[in-house]
This record gives structure tokens, C-alpha cells and sequence, in this order.
């Protein structure tokens, strides 16, 4: 009887699928950013941007700053899309950049977003009128060019727009919002209404970046609020 080694020969197919499943290990736990790498987003709160990407693995995504969130912030390996939304309005005056970072398996890929620093601030916060009626002057300071800068308001009957051109709309100029005309309050109700300050985004939607109240005096002792008010 003759002993002897046998040579064992890998075919080409087997050879092929040692390399792929080579090449599939090396990719698990990678990323691979498809679209959304970088984004730029208004200066107001809860303005969002989605990123798509692939993962090898179970992935993470952390914001790196306070004004950014994420969602989801993990996931199974595969075709992904994570949500990032501006959590805070930009009050810096300077346009301000954050990341967040998506790691699976030890392998990073950073998306950057971009915070722009349109502002528009009112001089005060609220305005305190008598029941007999008045005129409020509101201050403001922004960066925001002459003709795109407007205040948006409730369309109520105890109050008037000087030089409005829109029932709910109206022009700020040279810091200064057209003067508010207030009627007599013949209630013994306190009456409130907001002022926003914003600018339109494609002509259709409003971003708001700044709100003033003007409160009005009850025509009784009732209901009583302070001349001036303090916000936080």
C-alpha cells in the first residue's frame, strides 16, 4: 500500500470568494458619506439638513457643539440617514460652524454645518400701554438689508399699523418699526399681541428671529400689570 501527501488546489471561484469576503471584513464598520457632507442653515432654531450614508456596522453620530442635534444617533449597518437640526437661534452676530461625527467600527467621517448670522433684535422686549390707548415705538438693530426685514402681527381691531401695506405684514426702516397705533381698551381685560421681526425665505415661508409683546392696561383696577416688565 503506498502513503503519500494529497495536494489540495483552490479552483478560481473559491479563490474569488476568499478575496471578497477579505475585502467584506476589511469594510465592516466603515462610512461612507453619500450626500449631506456639508450644509448651510439660517440663523433661527429648529432648522434641519439631512446626510445619507453607508455604514459597514452598528454606527454612532455625535454633534459636537450645543446648538446641534441629531437623529438618530445610532444605527445598524447599512443604508442610513441621520437629521440635523439647529437647536438654537445664532445670536453671536458671526456666522459659526459644527460638526458631527459618525463612527462605526473605530472609522470616523465628519459632516460640517454651517450657522449663518442673519440677526434682528428688538430694543425691548415688551410694551406696556394705558387703557386709554397710545402710540409704541419699537427700536431694533439688525443686519438684515432695507426692503427684507419685516414684522409680522395678528390681524386684531385694537391696534393699527401706521403706512401697512398688509393687514399682517408691515416695513421696518432706519431702526425703527412704524409707529403702533393703540385704541382705548374698554374691557376689564389686559389685551397682549406679539411683534416678529424675520424675513421671508423663497417669498413664501416667515423665519421669525425676534418677538416683542405690547400689553395693554384694562380700563378697571381688575387685572393690573407692572408699567414696565422684566425678561429674563
Amino acid at each position: 500500500m503506498k502513503t503519500g501527501s494529497r495536494r489540495f488546489r483552490l479552483s478560481p471561484l473559491v479563490l474569488l470568494a476568499v478575496m471578497l469576503v477579505g475585502c467584506i471584513a476589511d469594510e465592516v464598520g466603515g462610512i461612507y458619506i453619500v450626500s449631506g457632507e456639508a450644509d448651510e442653515l439660517y440663523s433661527v432654531a429648529n432648522q434641519m439638513t439631512t446626510t445619507y450614508f453607508n455604514a459597514g456596522g452598528k454606527w454612532t453620530a455625535v454633534p459636537s457643539v450645543n446648538w446641534l442635534a441629531v437623529s438618530p444617533s445610532s444605527g445598524e449597518a447599512g443604508k442610513n440617514a441621520i437629521v440635523i437640526t439647529t437647536t438654537l437661534p445664532n445670536h453671536t452676530m458671526q456666522e459659526r460652524t459644527g460638526t458631527v461625527v459618525i463612527t462605526s467600527g473605530g472609522k470616523s467621517e465628519t459632516v460640517s454645518v454651517r450657522q449663518r448670522n442673519e440677526y434682528a433684535f428688538f430694543d425691548q422686549k415688551e410694551y406696556v400701554v394705558d387703557s386709554a390707548g397710545g402710540e409704541v415705538n419699537m427700536g431694533f438693530t439688525s443686519n438684515i438689508e432695507k426692503g427684507k426685514l419685516m414684522i409680522s402681527y395678528l390681524r386684531l381691531n385694537w391696534y393699527v399699523m401706521s403706512d401697512s401695506k398688509s393687514a399682517t405684514r408691515g416695513e421696518v426702516w432706519n431702526g425703527k418699526v412704524k409707529p403702533i397705533t393703540v385704541l382705548s381698551n374698554p374691557s376689564d381685560k389686559v389685551r397682549s399681541a406679539p411683534f416678529v421681526l424675520g424675513f421671508y425665505v423663497d417669498k413664501k415661508k416667515f423665519l421669525g428671529l425676534d418677538t416683542a409683546w405690547v400689553h395693554q392696561k384694562p380700563s378697571t383696577a381688575i387685572a393690573e400689570i407692572p408699567d414696565t416688565v422684566t425678561t429674563p
